[in-house]
């Protein structure tokens, strides 16, 4: 359920949330205030701010852990997609040391850039990796391995430890691709901001309007924050998402 939730558009996964604690506010305002059980329920009246408070606190407090999550999975997926292309770069750059070598090592590290942008980023929006790119990058592994003669062996050898820099972060960057915060997490923090929905109602069970208005408000931040914190969760998909432009930097390089 929440994955179906999180790969909605932005439009869409704000509506839905909304809907929900819209729902939850206007049930509970409902319940509190016009329905059979209004009686039943005006006997806690007498709850004090800090009720609210205490609730309030721990939903913000795993909002927090969880905004910390997936806030630093962005950041380490935009730092291996710099270190890729750092490597590849630093690449090219060592290969010019040999004219002979150079444009076979620079169309290869070009193919497989331009598999990665039109292949690759792609298949991470499904959580997958492309064959196709890989089959690139052991052809450049083995372009770069072919030209020992070529090189001086401190050069050469740089070459291929910058192979391997680039094949790393390609590994990294698939696997935050498939990362994902737990179901668990998310759920703690929905369940918690209908629990606070539920504390503020109780609260404010003297006045309707109060009650309404603090409803409204709370509904009205929730969605937001966790929203928010729902666009950046897939580094690689959604509107959010990391573009290959660092990438391209390199095939648009002469």
């Amino acid at each position: 359920m929440i994955d179906a939730w999180l790969d909605l558009p932005i439009p869409l996964l704000v509506l839905a949330a909304a809907a929900l604690y819209a729902s939850s506010a206007i049930l509970l305002n409902w319940l509190t205030h016009h329905s059979p059980l209004t009686g039943c329920i005006a006997k806690y009246r007498g709850l004090v701010g800090p009720f609210f408070v205490s609730i309030s606190g721990l939903f913000a407090l795993f909002l927090t852990f969880l905004a910390s999550d997936v806030w630093e999975r962005k950041a380490r997926a935009a730092q291996v997609v710099q270190s890729e292309r750092d490597a590849l770069a630093a690449l090219m750059a060592l290969s010019r040391t040999s004219a002979e070598a150079a444009a076979t090592i620079e169309e290869a590290v070009r193919s497989y850039v331009k598999s990665a942008i039109e292949d690759e980023w792609e298949a991470m929006r499904h959580q997958k990796s492309s064959a196709k790119t890989a089959e690139h990058l052991d052809r450049l592994f083995h372009a770069v391995a072919a030209t020992s003669s070529s090189y001086p062996p401190a050069v050469h050898g740089a070459m291929l430890q910058k192979i391997i820099d680039a094949r790393d972060a390609r590994a990294n960057r698939i696997t935050l691709s498939n990362d994902r915060t737990e179901t668990l997490k998310w759920l703690s923090v929905i369940g918690l901001a209908l629990l606070t929905q539920l504390a503020l109602a109780v609260v404010h069970l003297d006045k309707t309007a109060p009650q309404r208005l603090a409803l409204g408000l709370f509904s009205a931040a929730a969605v937001f924050a966790i929203c928010v914190v729902a666009a950046y969760e897939r580094p690689f998909d959604g509107s959010i998402r990391l573009p290959p432009d660092q990438l391209a930097e390199l095939i648009k390089t002469p």
